[in-house]
């Protein structure tokens, strides 16, 4: 029955029209733009001050979380979320339109109105709770963690490129002699 329909030009238009529809269904949920948030932050920086009449130091914690839109279209109402109470204060960089509350679960929420496709917002906070959570009206934020890595020239990496392909072209031609 199978064999049959197949060997049919109906059975073969009717199989690519099939195949097609669900190509066109795959392209257009890949090609079509959405939000994709992800958030980072470096190392948190520990200062303590001494004060020549107090003998009690000033421990202070400065910290920062970057939000970045990855995806093509714009992220709305953003909540940056933290599992303890407000910081002593923050900074948005750059500076755009929030609002900060507590929640109802003791977390301490930043609002942030709107995030543009490909746009990063920093937020600084000097001695606050730690970041739990990012998400947005349209997704949930991926945490991505990052190291500090130093830069090289550009010359050096060129260098440093062009002697790997030379290591890599040397091993299979002596791989190569071997076998001959």
């Amino acid at each position: 029955m199978l064999q049959t329909f197949l060997n049919s030009t109906e059975g073969i238009s009717a199989l690519l029209s099939a195949l097609s529809t669900i190509f066109s269904v795959w392209a257009a949920k890949v090609l079509q733009g959405r939000v994709r948030l992800v958030f980072f932050s470096p190392p948190s920086t520990f200062f303590t001050l001494k004060n020549d009449g107090d003998p009690i130091p000033v421990q202070l914690r400065s910290g920062q979380v970057m939000i970045q839109n990855l995806g093509r279209l714009a992220a709305t109402d953003v909540e940056v979320i933290a599992s303890a109470g407000p910081p002593a204060g923050y900074t948005l960089v750059p500076p755009v339109s929030h609002s900060a509350e507590m929640n109802s679960h003791g977390n301490w929420v930043l609002k942030i109105n709107f995030i543009a496709p490909k746009e990063v917002i920093t937020v600084q906070i000097l001695n606050g709770p730690n970041i739990d959570s990012v998400r947005s009206a349209d997704c949930v934020a991926k945490y991505v963690p990052v190291v500090h890595q130093r830069q090289f020239p550009a010359w050096f990496n060129a260098s440093a490129v062009f002697l790997m392909l030379v290591g890599v072209v040397s091993i299979f031609y002596i791989f190569w002699r071997s076998i001959i």
